[in-house]
C-alpha cells in the first residue's frame, strides 16, 4: 500500500556486477529486511548510463536511527541473489550524483 511508505529517499548508482554493468537478466532491489523497499532503472545522463532508485518508507527519521538499506542483484538465469557489499540507512535524502554516483559493487 503506498499509503504505509509516504517517505522516499533517491540514490544514484553507479552499479558493478562481477566488474560489468547488470544484464537484462538481472534485477537490482533495495530492502530492508526481507521488504522490497524499491527497484533499480536504468538511466542516461550525457551518455553515461546510471541506474536510479527510488526507496520508499514509513519511516521519516535521520541515518542514525533509520532502516538499514541493502541492495541484492537477483540473476535470473541462474536463479541466484547476491548482496552489493554497500548499504545506505533510510534518511530520506538523496544519496549520489548524476556527476558522482554512488558505488554498489558485487565482486
Amino acid at each position: 500500500n503506498p499509503y504505509d511508505y509516504p517517505y522516499e529517499m533517491v540514490v544514484y548508482a553507479d552499479v558493478k556486477v562481477r566488474g560489468a554493468a547488470p544484464t537484462d537478466g538481472m534485477k537490482i532491489g533495495a530492502f530492508y529486511g526481507t521488504q522490497l523497499r524499491g527497484t533499480g532503472e536504468w538511466i542516461e545522463h550525457k551518455n553515461i548510463k546510471l541506474m536510479q532508485f527510488r526507496i520508499y518508507s514509513s519511516y521519516s527519521g535521520n541515518a542514525e536511527s533509520g532502516e538499514r538499506i541493502r541492495f541484492y542483484c537477483y540473476e535470473k538465469d541462474s536463479l541466484m541473489l547476491k548482496r552489493f557489499s554497500e548499504n545506505l540507512y533510510f534518511d530520506g535524502e538523496t544519496h549520489g550524483s548524476l556527476k558522482e554516483p554512488f558505488k554498489l559493487t558485487i565482486p
